[in-house]
């Protein structure tokens, strides 16, 4: 079990959100680790003209740190759910702040992946498990992008789905009413 209150309706939607933006930030971090191993330990040994050999041990240190600082609070966010009563710490709203630091993280680190590729390394071309590891990293922005778009029409339009509803409701309220007057009329 995920979550532990995915049976109540209101903690399903936040768990839901919640765990998917979990996901995304799995995705992007991993695909950052993915990158920075390859370039400390990997990469670098086909170059014998290496001067700044650290710089690539120290962008997977700073990777590894955030990395490290984030997923305890990303699995406590995810998968323990809060009481009811205090509605002003919305998991979802959270997960999402998060999500976004992680994105910008990420970000970073390929962007000084890249300069240590182009000003270290001399290179011209990017390396191929790097450019792998940002398509990933793509995906997992795109995945982002769709559900902040979803949230947004969701603050925009928050009853889209049940205004069918809530009008049908409203007939047969108003139906009611009319009927028991032209009973109490009539008798």
């Amino acid at each position: 079990m995920i979550c532990p209150g995915w049976k109540r309706t209101n903690m399903r939607l936040r768990c839901t959100l919640a765990g998917t933006f979990a996901f995304i930030i799995l995705v992007e971090l991993g695909s950052g680790l993915v990158a920075t191993v390859w370039t400390a330990f990997f990469y670098e040994k086909n170059f014998y003209h290496v001067r700044n050999k650290w710089w690539g041990y120290s962008i997977l240190g700073i990777h590894l740190a955030f990395l490290s600082s984030l997923f305890y609070y990303v699995r406590r966010e995810a998968c323990y759910p809060r009481p009811v009563e205090n509605l002003s710490q919305n998991k979802s709203v959270t997960m999402s702040w998060l999500c976004g630091m992680c994105t910008a993280e990420t970000m970073a680190v390929f962007g000084s992946l890249y300069f240590y590729d182009t000003v270290a390394l001399r290179q011209r071309t990017f390396n191929p498990v790097v450019g792998g590891a940002f398509l990933v990293y793509l995906l997992a922005c795109g995945l982002l992008t769709a559900i902040c778009c979803n949230s947004l029409w969701d603050l925009i339009c928050p009853n889209r789905e049940d205004d069918d509803d809530v009008m049908e409701v409203e007939k047969l309220s108003q139906s009611d009413t009319k009927g028991d007057l032209k009973t109490d009329g009539n008798a």
